[in-house]
C-alpha cells in the first residue's frame, strides 16, 4: 500500500545551484529551447537509499516519476530551462524502497530549482529519519475496512490543527502512517469527509484505544484515547480497532431551501473535536441537507442566511431549530437525539428578509472628568422599521493602537429595543469610540462612532447615518502659538457635505484660515472628490516646514475608488513623496500615507500654505515596498474599516496552493494575505488583527510543508480559528478548497504548473460562483478529473495547457498568457466598471489583487513590467464605453509608471 504523497516537513538538503523561488517569472507559452538536467543523490541515516520514489513538479512540463538507482542516484533529463523563471521542485518519498526505514523517512520537497541549458544541476537530498505507525481497521463485526482515513496528531491539548501523517486504509483494512516527526500522538480515525478525495465508508469518528479492538464510546473523548508514541526509526505496531456505523441525519423543511445554510452541532463538547465543521450538506432533489458519519447523541441546529450568487454567509443565525427565531440563540434551540444509522427531521424555517442597519452612539453623561466613568449606549435599528437586530456589539477605541486598529474595549449583547452598554473610564485627549455590529441574519452590519475630546461628548449621537449633523461650517480661523495646530474638525467628524478633516501645525505662530470649499480643479486622469481646501498660515521653510494632514473617510469615495487611488494637488500640481524625512523636499512632499478604520490620513510637508485638492486617480496604484506589504496595502483597500469576514493565507513564495484562493476570499469575504518562514511577517501579523475580529477564522492554503504549525500555532494563539486545506499535491489541495465552498457545478481549469492562466481565472471563477482547479499542465489529475466528474456542468479550460488536457471543457486562451487573461475578461466580463492590472513576471501581486477583484466583481488582466503587451491594450480600449477606473498591483518594480501612462491612454482617461 502506498500512502499519499504529503510534504511533512523539509530536510537538510545540499544544493549545488541553490536558485530562491520568485526571481524573474514563468515563460510565455511558446516552446522552449536549450534543455538542462537534474541530477542528485538520495541518502538516510544508513548511507543511499535505493529504490526511492522521486518526482519533479513545476516547469515547463512533468517527467514521469523516477526512481533511485542502487547508489541512489536519480536524474532527469530533457528538461526546459529556467532562463525565463521557469523552476522545478524536486519531491522525494522513500516509502517506494525496500530500505529497511523506507516507512520512517519524512517525505522531502525542494525549495524551486533552476535548470541551465546544456548543465546539469544537483540537488542531493539527506533524508530525515522519523518514526510511523501500522495497524489495522474494521467494521463492528472485525471485516477489513477499506478507504478510512487515519491521521496522527501531536497529542497536545492546545493543538488544533493539520496530522502530521495522514493516509487512508487500504483493501484489506491496513494502514501505514509514513514518515511521522518523532512525538506522542493520538491516531484519529473517521471515514472521511466530503473535503477528502476519495470519501470514506460511513462510520464514526473516534480515536485509537487499545481495548483489544472491542468498539467503545472511550475512543471518543480526548480523555480516553490511548496515546501512541511514535520514536525515531521504528515503527508503532498498533491493534486492530474496530468503528461503528454513522450516524447519518436528514433535515427536510417545507419551504425553498434556497438561502437557507444550516450548522448542527453536538451538545456534548467532549468530541466536538472529532467532527468535522457543523455544515450539512444540501440534497440534490431535496427540500433539504443532510450530514453523514456523526456520533449518536443530541445535536442542535442553527440556520444562517446564505446568499447563493455570491456564497456570502451572514454571521449571524435567522432562527433554530424549533428554537425561537431570530431572537433566541442556540442555548434555546432544541435537542435533536440522533441514533446510529439513519435520522429524519424537517422543520419550517423562517427566512427574515435582509435590510440595512444603523448603528447609533450616545454617552450618558455628556462630560465628566478624567478618570470617571461615562456609560456608553449602542443602538441598532433596521432601516426597514420591522426588524429588531438582536446579537452582538464590539467597542473599539480607535484613538489607541494604531495600525493594530485601534484597542478593543470589549463586547456587549443587544437587548429587546436593540441597545447594547458599556462603561468607559474616561481618558485625557481625544477619542473616538465606534460600536461594530456583525448582523444576524436580518440585518445587515453597520458601525456607529462618537468622539469625545477631554471627557466632553457632543450631545446627540454620530455615526452610521443616525442622529443630527452640526451645522455647516466651510471656514475655519484661529490663532496659534508655535509649533501648535488648527484643525477644520476638532470633534473629529466632517461638519460639512465635504468628506475631509483637514489639520494645519504651523512652526511659527500666528493665524490660520481653512476655508474647506472644493477648489474642484478639473485635472485629466482623475476624479472629482470636491474634496479640497483653502489655506492661510505662517510662511515656513522647507527644512522647518507646515504640516498639513488630509484625513478622507473612505465610505464617501465614489464606487471604484479606494484609498490607495487618492492624490494631493497644490495649486494643480500633484505632490510627489518626500526623499528626507522631516523636510519639505521636493517642496511640497508627501511624509506618510495611511489607511485605518475607514480613513485614510496623507500627510504633506510644505513650506507655505495654499490651495489644495484631494482627487482620486482613474487608473491607481495598490502596491508596498515587497509582495508581503503590497498584499497588506489591498487588504487596506478592500477592507478600510476592518470587519473582514476571514483571512485567507498563502506562501509568498511559491505559487501552487495560493492560485484557488480568489474565489475561497470571495466566498468568505476575506482579503488574500502572504506569509514565509516559522512565522507570520509583521506586516501580515498587524494585518490579521487589524482586518479580522477575535475569534474568526484564518484559511490557510497548503499543507505545513508550505505555511508550517508554527504558523498556524500563532494565529490560534492570538485568538483565530485555523482551517487549514492541504491536500497530497496542489491538485488535491484545489479539490479541498472546492469542496469547502459548497459543491460549485462551474469549474476553470487552468495549468497548476504555472501561475498566470490560473490567477486571470481566480476573479472569474468567483464572479460565476465557479471554483477554480488545476491541471498537470497537459494531462488531468486523477483528485481534479474525480471532482469534475462527479460535481461540475459547466467546465472552461483556461489556456492553452487545460484546454489540452481536457478536450471536452469550453476552451478559452490566447497566443499567450496576456492574451488568455484578455480571453478571460471578454469571456466572463463583457462590461467591467473597473479593471486590475498585474504583472506577468511574478504571481504574489496578482493573488492578493485578484481576491480583491473577486470579491467586488471585475476582471485581471496582465502586464509586462515595463509596457502594456498588444493584447492587454486592445482589451482595455474595447471596454473603455464602461470601464472608469483601473487598479495597478504592486510598486513601480512590478509595473513600471509606464505602464500606469498606458493605461490611462487605452481606456481613454
Amino acid at each position: 500500500m502506498r500512502a499519499p504523497r504529503v510534504v511533512v516537513v523539509l530536510a537538510a538538503v545540499a544544493f549545488a545551484v541553490a536558485t530562491p523561488l520568485g526571481v524573474g517569472y514563468a515563460s510565455d507559452s511558446s516552446s522552449p529551447g536549450s534543455t538542462g538536467s537534474i541530477a542528485g543523490t538520495v541518502t538516510g541515516d544508513g548511507g543511499s537509499v535505493a529504490g526511492a520514489c522521486v518526482d519533479l513538479e513545476g516547469g515547463y512540463s512533468t517527467p514521469p516519476q523516477t526512481h533511485t538507482d542502487s547508489n541512489g542516484a536519480y536524474l532527469f533529463s530533457d528538461l526546459a530551462t529556467s532562463t525565463s523563471g521557469e523552476y522545478y521542485f524536486v519531491e522525494v518519498d522513500a516509502s517506494c524502497s525496500a530500505d529497511l526505514d523506507a516507512d520512517n523517512y519524512l517525505r522531502y520537497q525542494s525549495t524551486g530549482v533552476s535548470v541551465t541549458a546544456g548543465q546539469t544541476t544537483t540537488v542531493d537530498v539527506s533524508l530525515q529519519l522519523g518514526g510511523s505507525a501500522a495497524g489495522r481497521i474494521l467494521d463492528a463485526s472485525g471485516n477489513p475496512l477499506a478507504g478510512v482515513c487515519v491521521g496522527a496528531y501531536p497529542d497536545d491539548p492546545a493543538f488544533i490543527g493539520w496530522a502530521q501523517g495522514y493516509t487512508q486504509t487500504d483493501a484489506d483494512g491496513s494502514f501505514v502512517l509514513r514518515g511521522v516527526i518523532p512525538g506522542d500522538y493520538r491516531i484519529k480515525i473517521d471515514g472521511c469527509y466530503a473535503s477528502t478525495v476519495p470519501s470514506g465508508p460511513d462510520i464514526q469518528p473516534e480515536y485509537y484505544y487499545n481495548d483489544g479492538g472491542s468498539v467503545s464510546n472511550g475512543t471518543q473523548s480526548k480523555a480516553d484515547l490511548t496515546t501512541v508514541p511514535i520514536a525515531k526509526g521504528s515503527q508503532a505496531l498498533l491493534e486492530d480497532q474496530k468503528t461503528a456505523p454513522g450516524a447519518d441525519l436528514v433535515l427536510t423543511t417545507d419551504v425553498d431551501p434556497t438561502g437557507i445554510q444550516p450548522y448542527i452541532f453536538p451538545v456534548d463538547s467532549g468530541y466536538t473535536d472529532l467532527l468535522d465543521a457543523g455544515l450539512m450538506d444540501p440534497v440534490f432533489g431535496l427540500n433539504g441537507w443532510k450530514v453523514t458519519k456523526l456520533i449518536p447523541g443530541d445535536y442542535k441546529i442553527g440556520y444562517q442566511y446564505w446568499d447563493p450568487v455570491t456564497g456570502l454567509s451572514r454571521a449571524g443565525y435567522i432562527g433554530y431549530y424549533k428554537g425561537i427565531g431570530v431572537d433566541g440563540s442556540m442555548d434555546t434551540a432544541t435537542a435533536i437525539p440522533v441514533v446510529e444509522g439513519d435520522n429524519e427531521i424537517s422543520d419550517h424555517i423562517v427566512v427574515p428578509p435582509i435590510v440595512d442597519s444603523t448603528t447609533t452612539l450616545s454617552v450618558s453623561p455628556n462630560r465628566v472628568p478624567a478618570g470617571s466613568q461615562m456609560t456608553i449606549t449602542a443602538r441598532v435599528t433596521s432601516n426597514s422599521g420591522t426588524h429588531v437586530p438582536a446579537g452582538v456589539i464590539d467597542f473599539f477605541d480607535l484613538s489607541v493602537g494604531g495600525a493594530a486598529g485601534g484597542q478593543y474595549l470589549g463586547p456587549s449583547v443587544l437587548d429587546s429595543s436593540g441597545r447594547a452598554t458599556l462603561p468607559w473610564t474616561v481618558l485625557t485627549g481625544s477619542h473616538t469610540i465606534a460600536a461594530y455590529y456583525s448582523g444576524d441574519g436580518g440585518t445587515h452590519d453597520s458601525h456607529g462612532e462618537i468622539a469625545i475630546v477631554d471627557g466632553v461628548a457632543p450631545g446627540g449621537s454620530s455615526g452610521g447615518g443616525g442622529g443630527a449633523a452640526p451645522p455647516a461650517q466651510s471656514t475655519v480661523t484661529g490663532t496659534v502659538d508655535d509649533g501648535e495646530s488648527l484643525s477644520s474638525d476638532p470633534g473629529g467628524t466632517p461638519n460639512d457635505a465635504n468628506p475631509l478633516i483637514i489639520n494645519v501645525s504651523t512652526p511659527k505662530g500666528g493665524s490660520i484660515s481653512i476655508d474647506e470649499t472644493p477648489p474642484d480643479t478639473n485635472i485629466s486622469g482623475y476624479k472629482i472628490l470636491n474634496v479640497g481646501a483653502t489655506i492661510t498660515a505662517p510662511a515656513a521653510t522647507t527644512s522647518d516646514p507646515l504640516k498639513v494632514t488630509f484625513q478622507v473617510f473612505d465610505g464617501k469615495l465614489p464606487n471604484g475608488y479606494y484609498g490607495s487611488d487618492l492624490t494631493v494637488f497644490r495649486d494643480g500640481s500633484p505632490v510627489a513623496d518626500c526623499d528626507t524625512p522631516d523636510v519639505a523636499a521636493p517642496d511640497p512632499c508627501v511624509a506618510s500615507r495611511t489607511t485605518e478604520n475607514g480613513v485614510t490620513t496623507i500627510v504633506v510637508l510644505s513650506s507655505h500654505a495654499s490651495t489644495w485638492d484631494v482627487e482620486a486617480a482613474n487608473v491607481g496604484r495598490i502596491g508596498g515596498r515587497d509582495r508581503i506589504t503590497t498584499a497588506v496595502a489591498v487588504s487596506q483597500d478592500s477592507f478600510p474599516n476592518g470587519n473582514a469576514g476571514a483571512v485567507v493565507l498563502a506562501r509568498a513564495d511559491d505559487f501552487p496552493d495560493a492560485l484557488v484562493g480568489a474565489p475561497l476570499a470571495a466566498a468568505k469575504n476575506a482579503p488574500l494575505l502572504l506569509t514565509d518562514g516559522a512565522a507570520l511577517p509583521a506586516a501580515t501579523a498587524s494585518e490579521i488583527d487589524r482586518a479580522l475580529p477575535n475569534g474568526q477564522t484564518v484559511y490557510v492554503l497548503g499543507g505545513p510543508a508550505a505555511i508550517p504549525d508554527s504558523v498556524v500555532t500563532q494565529l490560534q494563539r492570538s485568538g483565530y480559528t485555523v482551517v487549514r486545506y492541504g491536500g497530497n499535491d496542489r491538485f488535491d489541495t484545489a479539490v479541498k478548497v472546492a469542496d469547502a465552498l459548497g459543491d460549485p457545478q462551474t469549474v476553470l481549469l487552468a495549468t497548476g504548473t504555472n501561475f498566470p492562466d490560473a490567477l486571470a481565472a481566480g476573479p472569474a471563477a468567483a464572479h460565476v460562483g465557479g471554483v477554480v482547479l488545476l491541471t498537470n499542465g497537459k494531462a488531468l489529475p486523477a483528485a481534479t478529473s474525480g471532482y469534475v466528474s462527479k460535481h461540475a456542468d459547466t467546465v472552461y479550460a483556461i489556456g492553452g495547457p487545460a484546454a489540452a488536457a481536457d478536450p471536452t471543457a469550453m476552451p478559452v486562451f490566447g497566443a499567450d498568457r496576456y492574451a488568455t487573461a484578455t480571453a478571460v475578461a471578454t469571456r466572463f466580463f463583457p462590461a467591467p466598471t473597473a479593471i486590475g492590472v498585474a504583472t506577468a513576471a511574478n504571481f504574489p501581486d496578482a493573488l492578493s489583487g485578484g481576491a480583491q477583484l473577486a470579491l467586488v466583481g471585475e476582471p485581471l488582466v496582465l502586464s509586462s513590467p515595463e509596457s502594456v503587451p498588444s493584447a492587454t491594450t486592445d482589451y482595455l480600449t474595447s471596454v473603455r464605453g464602461t470601464a472608469t477606473t483601473a487598479h495597478m498591483f504592486g510598486g513601480v518594480q512590478a509595473l513600471a509608471d509606464a505602464v500606469r501612462s498606458q493605461i490611462e491612454h487605452a481606456l481613454g482617461s
